[in-house]
């Protein structure tokens, strides 16, 4: 977009309340901020069958609505979508995975998919209902053993990472990548996507789809996580409901 001068930025200053390169999570939110994002995240990974998106920004704005101080309230919301969007992610995954073998879960059907059906080595079988994939591979102690493991490797590399580094990523972002650029690149992302999908007739789907979920978001303030979960519900009902 045009403008007569450079944009200006305010970045709050990096503060570290911290020593060494480790920082002790638990005091890094206070004991209420803690509870609630293990209340979210609890209350995330039984639902696991909804958009995790969605979950992240429900949870986000139900802790988001108890806090009244602004500062505070940020963090807490911030808290609370990150635990949440870990928590979903895990769950949609493992649980599926774990209890029944089939993909039943946004994350099982999409990022995880893998785990469930990658022929040769992992195949389900909707039609005879033969399962053979990760589910039949490894026992319950084996999943527990290997995620715990992971979570606990994931947790030592990334989270470090981020408290140390997270304020220099976003004055580079800020400073050298405009706004503009960010989203043309999502747009150009969602264009190849959908013409490699579904050619032009995808592209209009999903433009369609944009352009409706912006005016139901703007003109009658319909939440964003209330679309995601249409979104996905839409891919089982609308050709059930046709086939009738």
């Amino acid at each position: 977009m045009a403008r007569k001068e450079p944009a200006t930025v305010w970045l709050a200053p990096e503060i570290k309340g911290w020593k060494g390169y480790f920082p002790n999570p638990f005091r890094m939110l206070d004991g209420r901020q803690t509870a609630q994002v293990a209340a979210t995240a609890t209350v995330s990974s039984a639902t696991f069958v909804f958009s995790p998106v969605a979950m992240t920004v429900l949870m986000g704005e139900v802790v988001g609505s108890r806090v009244k101080q602004g500062y505070h309230r940020l963090t807490s919301v911030i808290a609370a979508r990150n635990g949440t969007t870990e928590s979903t992610y895990i769950a949609e995954a493992l649980i599926p995975l774990i209890a029944f073998g089939l993909p039943l879960s946004p994350v099982a059907a999409g990022p995880a998919a893998p785990l469930f059906n990658a022929p040769p080595v992992f195949t389900t079988d909707d039609g005879t209902g033969q399962i053979r994939n990760l589910s039949t591979a490894l026992t319950n102690w084996e999943f527990l053993l290997y995620g715990l493991g992971a979570v606990v490797i994931a947790a030592i590399i990334a989270y470090p990472f981020a408290m140390n580094f997270a304020h220099r990523a976003a004055t580079l972002v800020v400073r050298y990548v405009s706004h503009e650029a960010i989203i043309a690149t999502v747009t150009g992302l969602v264009v190849v996507i959908s013409v490699w999908e579904g050619g032009i007739l995808g592209l209009a789907v999903t433009l369609t789809v944009g352009l409706v979920g912006g005016l139901l978001s703007r003109a009658f303030k319909i939440h964003a996580g209330v679309l995601f979960m249409g979104y996905y519900v839409a891919v089982l009902s609308v050709p059930a409901i046709l086939a009738l």
